[in-house]
């Protein structure tokens, strides 16, 4: 009998347990609802296919990416893509892929999350819309741009604050909190809780959160990165333009790059708007090709030689360029339009001076060096090194191509 009667007390205690865990999750939520859609979701998959929504771009490409005909590269090369659990690296030079390697999951029509690489290409297309005279100018207001904005908090912020990440938004932190290194936000989506607002953000989208972001003033021109700046200029740009981001994208650079198919994640509770800030699936090559009609500033021949149309005007590119910029500034890196820029500057390498380069998460890397026609797309599960990857990928582009052209 006593026996019975102790199952009996720890039944109860299970079953209460068991209720008031039940009370606690129907609370959360009701008062968290995007909740179980972000934990259905989970952390954004590497490869695709990919768990949650998303919208189709471009064209699909009349052929698969090819591997190309190359010699081995340098064993310093191999080994940093190794050890940093490589995924994807593809070398571009003047137009040409010359250079590629694959991780033993992977091939060249393997497609790979961007995490934040993704942002440098709303930050291209802004500076397109600026260019075009869609947006007056870097000082327009997010409130003059697009009028969901009016009467909140955000509506006197500028383009420029949002490009530069320096809006003052407290958004991902704690108010008052924006321009602190010691509590600035780790650039990392796994750290976030299902029931915080970058959660919310990412199920309901950004015209669902904006009236509830703060703005500090006191932060105003502070840096601190912060996803909501990036969706905001998503939005503006789809008010201006008058469709959404993901064509915008597609007929303004991926189609005439000649790049393929891309898919990028939607918020599952809008009506078709993308995460702007994370999340487009692509190959590497699909990158390269990119990265390249942006060095270009879009000028590229056709089948009939005939040259397309410039993607910015002059002023513009040279900004995208980051022509402006000193090179003092550059060695310590700088972050301007959504995008990194930074200098080469080791000795007794023959490759040197600016480049910039797009960044997501782990390592999500999409480099351009402008002064010499080099494109570099590092895809992976973990950082590289920045600077050696260049090098690196310089010094095997250089053995591999020479031959090749000396040959023609």
């Amino acid at each position: 009998m006593a026996v019975g009667l102790v199952e009996r007390t720890w039944f109860r205690r299970l079953f209460l347990l068991a209720a008031v865990v039940l009370v606690l999750v129907v609370v959360l939520l009701f008062r968290y609802p995007w909740s179980a859609a972000a934990i259905r979701e989970s952390f954004p998959d590497r490869t695709w296919p990919a768990g949650g929504e998303f919208v189709d771009g471009g064209r699909a490409a009349a052929e698969p990416p090819q591997r190309v005909r190359t010699v081995k590269p340098t064993d310093d090369f191999i080994g940093m893509f190794e050890a940093s659990g490589g995924r994807a690296q593809i070398v571009m030079r003047e137009g040409e892929v010359v250079n590629s390697i694959f991780g033993f999951r992977d091939d060249p029509t393997t497609k790979l999350n961007s995490f934040s690489m993704v942002k440098s290409l709303v930050g291209v297309l802004t500076l397109q819309a600026l260019s075009d005279g869609l947006i007056p100018s870097l000082d327009s207001t997010a409130g003059e741009l697009w009028p969901r904005l009016e009467g909140t908090e955000l509506a006197p912020v500028t383009v420029g604050e949002l490009m530069d990440m320096r809006s003052g938004i407290a958004f991902e932190k704690d108010p008052g909190q924006v321009g602190d290194a010691e509590t600035a936000k780790a650039d990392t989506l796994d750290q976030i809780s299902p029931f915080g607002s970058m959660a919310r953000l990412h199920v309901e989208g950004v015209d669902a959160v904006v009236g509830e972001a703060r703005l500090i003033e006191a932060d105003r021109g502070v840096f601190s990165y912060q996803n909501l700046n990036t969706s905001i200029l998503a939005r503006i740009l789809e008010e201006v333009h008058g469709r959404p981001i993901d064509q915008i994208l597609t007929d303004e650079i991926v189609d005439p790059a000649g790049a393929g198919q891309f898919h990028w994640r939607l918020h599952p509770s809008t009506n078709g708007q993308v995460s702007a800030y994370c999340c487009l699936y692509a190959t590497a090559e699909w990158w390269a090709h990119v990265a390249r009609f942006i060095s270009v500033n879009g000028v590229m021949p056709d089948g009939d030689g005939v040259e397309s149309d410039s993607l910015l005007d002059d002023d513009w590119f040279d900004y995208l360029m980051g022509r402006d910029l000193d090179p003092v500034d550059l060695v310590d890196g700088v972050y301007r339009s959504q995008i990194r820029y930074d200098f080469l500057d080791r000795d007794g390498e023959t490759l040197s001076g600016p480049f910039l380069y797009f960044a997501g998460l782990n390592g999500q890397i999409t480099y351009i060096v402008p002064d010499h026609d080099l494109i570099v797309v590092r895809l992976g599960d973990r950082y590289q090194l920045l600077h050696s990857t260049l090098y690196e990928a310089h010094r095997s582009s250089r053995l591999l191509a020479a031959p090749e052209r000396s040959s023609d």
